[in-house]
């Protein structure tokens, strides 16, 4: 087998770039907000606009401000007149009263340095873009990652920086929500991180899912990054076949047990340095192994023995490098044995009950779009997640598929 050294990982060039146009956009909003200013007899010195991909943040400098009472009356003259137009933008399509509702103002008085009043304008964009992966593996932070598994799977809306997490650190994962609410996405950029960060030596994937819908694109990986068994489909779709794979890898977790236990190694990082001096393809060495199950609910009558492997697997799995990665309707339920052993969570827009089972909390209910709130035990954290097609997926597999020194079947033992 090759060595790590001679494998080409894929390069963000082959995903699409991430373009914002939003200049045109935000200049038609400046246009639009001087024309509803000047007709509440409002002049303006100065203006400073903060873009972002939901909405437009202005802070304009005033004149003709005299007191407070002043800026109250100012302020409730824009609001109204403002909350009536805003769904008319200088040549641009219209909005909804939708818009109109989220549309907030807010005056300061008085707390330049010389007194100057400052306005402030957020006003939500018309078209919400999302913004796909190439911007994401951009950022340094990923580049320049050393975690065993690295997972980017947006942008922390919080510190403008990468939502970047290592499932292995974090074990497993749940993510929930509401049906074509990004899901899917997610699971697509966590599988894109992981074949852009590591070779096929270091990683092997399980991909289940019984609806059957989205894993097939990663089927030519069936060589290099996917673990299979024998008389089976590199991608599984079945619940019959889904139970068995599990139990072969309830009996493959022994079976890695036992030679940790005969190296007297604690884990899978303990063995790797002692047995292969932590080089990937070195003989001994164990990859780590990403079981993602997609919709559990939809195993049907197959769903209490699929969760019964599921908790056997969970508790101890991760010592030896074999990682689960769940995803479920917002509606679904959700042991309570499988929470306590998966405190990590990604929630995109889901109903009150779904998010009490998943955060704890009802802020998921809240959430649009594509924002989603990431939780690891304490942590909370509000993030957009970014989108990947299919196109991109294609390239990057074809790219993979092309190393040929680096196809090495990774079969399952039988139970």
């Amino acid at each position: 087998m090759m060595k790590r050294e001679n494998y080409h990982y894929p390069g963000i060039d082959l995903l699409k770039p991430d373009v914002d146009d939003s200049r045109y956009e935000m200049e038609l909003e400046r246009h639009f907000i001087k024309d509803v200013l000047s007709d509440c007899g409002i002049s303006t010195r100065a203006w400073w606009t903060e873009t972002f991909r939901s909405v437009f943040r202005h802070k304009i400098w005033i004149e003709g401000v005299k007191d407070c009472v002043d800026a109250h009356r100012v302020r409730n003259l824009v609001e109204e007149v403002l909350k009536a137009n805003v769904r008319i933008v200088v040549s641009g399509p219209k909005r909804s009263s939708f818009y109109a509702e989220m549309c907030k103002v807010r005056l300061a008085y008085g707390e330049g340095t010389d007194g100057e009043s400052f306005l402030y304008l957020e006003i939500p964009r018309y078209c919400v873009k999302p913004f796909g992966l190439e911007r994401v593996f951009g950022y340094k932070a990923f580049r320049n990652t050393t975690m065993h598994l690295p997972c980017a799977i947006g942008k922390n809306l919080a510190k403008k920086g990468p939502l970047l997490f290592d499932l292995a650190q974090m074990h497993h994962l749940f993510i929930g929500g509401g049906r074509r609410l990004g899901r899917h996405f997610c699971l697509h950029d966590i599988i894109m991180s992981l074949l852009f960060k590591k070779s096929p030596q270091e990683l092997k994937f399980v991909l289940i899912e019984p609806a059957n819908w989205s894993f097939g694109v990663y089927a030519p990986l069936a060589d290099f990054f996917l673990a299979t068994c024998r008389g089976m489909n590199s991608i599984i779709s079945e619940s019959g076949e889904a139970v068995s794979v599990l139990g072969i890898l309830y009996e493959f977790m022994e079976k890695r047990f036992a030679l940790l236990k005969h190296a007297n190694a604690r884990n899978i990082d303990e063995y790797n340095e002692t047995i292969a001096g932590n080089r990937p393809g070195e003989s001994g060495y164990m990859p780590r192994v990403v079981v993602v199950i997609d919709e559990l609910e939809e195993f049907g009558t197959d769903r209490d023995t699929v969760e019964t492997l599921v908790l056997r697997l969970i508790g101890v799995s991760h010592r030896v490098g074999i990682h689960l990665i769940i995803t479920l309707r917002c509606s679904s339920f959700i042991s309570g044995c499988i929470k306590a052993n998966v405190p990590a969570r990604i929630a995109f827009k889901c109903n009150r009950c779904g998010s009490l089972q998943l955060l704890f909390n009802e802020r998921a209910v809240k959430l649009c779009g594509m924002d989603i709130l990431f939780s690891n035990e304490s942590d909370l954290v509000r993030a957009r997640c970014a989108v990947v097609g299919k196109t991109e997926i294609e390239k990057v597999v074809s790219f993979i598929v092309r190393q040929k020194d680096f196809a090495n079947p990774f079969i399952l033992p039988d139970a």
